[in-house]
């Protein structure tokens, strides 16, 4: 079996971040479905177009959304999301991620958890890769979930 598509994390659950997803994936930017994110360089290079992005917010995955394309946009980062104060030092989420489609999922985090034997107090606290691996292992599981 091969890999049709790799999943991808990200997190939602606080208020500023909340508020962000809805104001510039759900409504979207002049008819565009945008999400900046932080991440390792390894990761931002892993994502590919028709790739899944997994919205997590207390305990659930409450979005799916198709990765369209992938850009990097400092400037376009600060009109719309500012930026994060971290030791002194100012980021942006200027790795941006346009959405094709997005869809409300209401799908319970634990399932993703037990497919990839992490522990019962895991969640999603920042944007990350499943693993490919157990992705292929538990193919018709995440096929039946309709992300």
């Amino acid at each position: 079996m091969t890999l049709e598509h790799q999943i991808f994390f990200a997190p939602i659950s606080d208020l500023s971040l909340n508020g962000n997803f809805n104001k510039t994936v759900i409504i979207g930017i002049n008819d565009k479905k945008l999400w900046g994110i932080i991440c390792a360089e390894k990761t931002w290079k892993n994502i590919q177009v028709n790739d899944k992005v997994l919205f997590y917010h207390k305990g659930k995955i409450l979005y799916s959304a198709h990765v369209k394309r992938k850009f990097e946009d400092k400037e376009l980062s600060k009109e719309l999301w500012g930026y994060k104060e971290k030791n002194g030092s100012r980021l942006y989420w200027e790795k941006i991620i346009e959405f094709s489609k997005v869809k409300n999922t209401e799908i319970d985090y634990d399932i993703f958890k037990e497919m990839a034997d992490y522990k019962k107090s895991a969640s999603v606290r920042f944007f990350f890769q499943f693993s490919n691996t157990v992705i292929l292992e538990n193919a018709s599981k995440i096929e039946k979930l309709d992300l």
